[in-house]
């Protein structure tokens, strides 16, 4: 392997770990959102990244390379907090912005990273690839924006007709016709790896925790000395002196923090992974057609409340 291969294959490396991250920052975005349709579309994200992430390891192989990147700790846990804020949220949409949020920030990395290597010295066919997915990535990057900036909004429904009276609510609230784009759920190419790990989730909690509590260990230490620099007698003055009790005070709320944020963690990922394992499977065996609707931010709370009002109507009819 000449100087030249090493170092295309550490640059594509980078590039693997930003794209794998992108496909489980989908999977874990589709799991915490209600909305059918979003939920499929990151879905379908979630599949082009992994695709992105093949086409990737493979031409590292063709230059020598044989095992693949490992993956980020970091994205993991940044993937986890995003489940852990959207529990915290209360409200459908207020939940689709909080996660949307996470996902622009993870797809503007994504574009960042792109760049950086666009300006670097690749072999022709390494540079047509990377270019290939770069002018993706800056598409769905726009989608997202649209989608977070309250411009885009877009709703799965079962039938045609269904779909067809969400429209008819919509020109009649005066939605210009060109605002409203009817598409067909079939095209999408569906995610077909695992779902959202629960892993993620503890490893987050735990972080989350262990933070608080150094936090609140921190706190305590320092009661701990001040208390014993003025001459009170703190707990188990025969075991410890003052600064190792803090010290033990200190570790074991850190410890209790880790405990009590990887539980919480635990019970979380676990709902939102069933829970997404449910409406995922609904959503592929029910969902027809998908309505989206480009308007300016002041209309498009109002779209998306018609939009979902129209779904719950004809989903309670046809049951």
């Amino acid at each position: 392997m000449n100087t030249t291969d090493r170092s295309v294959i550490r640059t594509l490396g980078q590039l693997y770990k930003i794209v794998e991250a992108g496909e489980r920052g989908y999977v874990n975005a589709a799991a915490n959102v209600k909305n059918r349709a979003i939920k499929m579309l990151f879905k379908a994200y979630a599949q082009k990244r992994a695709g992105f992430k093949e086409e990737i390891f493979l031409e590292m192989q063709l230059r020598g390379a044989i095992d693949r990147p490992s993956s980020s700790i970091l994205g993991a846990i940044h993937r986890g907090r995003v489940t852990i804020f959207a529990a915290m949220t209360i409200g459908e949409e207020n939940i689709e912005r909080v996660v949307l949020k996470e996902v622009l920030f993870g797809e503007r990395v994504a574009k960042l990273t792109y760049e950086r290597i666009l300006r670097q010295r690749l072999p022709d066919e390494t540079r047509a690839m990377v270019q290939r997915q770069y002018d993706e990535i800056l598409r769905l990057l726009e989608q997202v924006q649209n989608m977070y900036g309250k411009r885009l909004v877009v709703r799965m429904y079962d039938t045609k007709e269904s779909a067809d009276e969400a429209i008819r609510r919509l020109m009649a609230s005066e939605y210009p016709p060109e605002s409203v784009k009817k598409q067909s759920v079939m095209p999408l190419q569906i995610y077909r790896g695992d779902g959202p790990k629960v892993i993620e989730t503890i490893l987050s909690g735990a972080v989350g925790g262990a933070l608080w509590g150094g936090v609140s260990g921190l706190l305590s230490a320092g009661a701990i000395l001040q208390l014993s620099s003025d001459g009170q007698t703190v707990l188990a003055p025969n075991l410890f002196n003052p600064l190792q009790f803090a010290i033990v005070a200190m570790l074991g709320l850190i410890a209790a923090g880790m405990f009590v944020g990887g539980s919480i963690g635990f019970f979380l990922g676990l709902g939102v992974k069933d829970e997404d394992t449910y409406f995922y499977k609904e959503s592929v065996q029910n969902g027809e057609v998908l309505v989206e609707v480009l308007t300016d931010s002041s209309h498009a709370s109002p779209a998306w409340k018609l939009l979902a009002r129209v779904n719950m109507e004809t989903r309670a009819g046809t049951r």
